[in-house]
């Protein structure tokens, strides 16, 4: 998932540098398949960090 693309569908780019690609030489560049910054049911893993929290981490992801 791409900060800088919107909606939830897959997208290629034409990447220089950053979240999926790293190039091996200056002004190289590379078309890269990535996923929007929207989460739906074609999302399979989120990855998250908890900065606070004032009660038990599991109730909130307790699916009723």
């Amino acid at each position: 998932m791409r900060e800088d693309v919107p909606g939830s569908d897959l997208k290629e780019l034409l990447s220089t540098g950053g979240v999926g690609y790293e190039p091996s030489r200056d002004g190289e560049r590379k078309r890269i398949t990535v996923r929007g910054r929207q989460i739906s049911e074609a999302t399979a893993q989120i990855n998250t960090r908890v900065k606070d929290s004032n009660g038990d981490i599991a109730e909130a992801f307790d699916e009723a």
